[in-house]
């Protein structure tokens, strides 16, 4: 037998990443060179251990806080039904209607989330979520002209709202997207370089 013990410098992620790691079939592959059962300390000594990064160790503390809170809510929920026995009829009955409540609003909460509209509508960011709602007004009657003229106004912000993304991340890893000034064309008419030009920009129209 083989007691394996966690270093006490890893956090409680990270040992649960290293225990679904050693029971993985390659972590089985690897220490057994795929031949039987048999573990040799040695090997297990020089095992190598995933390392999660900032990324992935965040996610991992979400997901073990998630768990957490979902246990605990299970815990609530199945002492609520089994307290609905336990006491007096009346006292038990007011408790489980109020606290029963409470339950029933997280777990609907939480079935929203694979629901793709509301995620669209809660999670996107707002000119694309702001389109989705207008889509989603006009979708809940008969087919109209307003129904289609919604669903074309919202792809026309989603790609622009895309194209803002891609220009900006663009522009941070030192991409040119600048246009390419036209020989055939004089400058000013691309981007003006001056600042009495630029300043032109901003006048206001002249009257007919």
């Amino acid at each position: 037998m083989i007691v394996l013990r966690p270093n006490s410098s890893l956090r409680p992620h990270e040992i649960v990443l290293v225990k679904q790691y050693l029971c993985s079939p390659l972590a089985k592959t690897v220490v057994t060179d795929g031949v039987g059962l048999h573990l040799r300390s040695s090997a297990l000594r020089e095992l190598p251990v995933p390392q999660p990064d900032e990324t992935l160790s965040s996610a991992l503390v979400d997901l073990n806080e998630a768990a957490d809170r979902l246990n605990k809510w299970q815990t609530e929920a199945v002492s609520l039904v089994e307290s609905a026995l336990s006491e007096e009829p009346r006292a038990a009955r007011a408790r489980l209607l109020r606290s029963g409540r409470l339950l029933r609003m997280r777990a609907e909460a939480a079935a929203l989330l694979d629901d793709h509209g509301h995620a669209v509508r809660t999670r996107y960011p707002h000119p694309v979520a702001y389109r989705w709602r207008w889509v989603e007004a006009e979708m809940s009657g008969d087919p109209s002209f307003q129904a289609y003229d919604a669903v074309l106004e919202a792809a026309e912000v989603l790609l622009a709202y895309t194209a803002i993304v891609t220009m900006v991340m663009a522009r941070r890893h030192g991409a040119n997207w600048m246009p390419q000034q036209s020989r055939s064309v004089p400058r000013d008419r691309h981007w003006p370089s001056s600042p009495s030009a630029k300043r032109g920009l901003c006048r206001p129209a002249p009257a007919d």
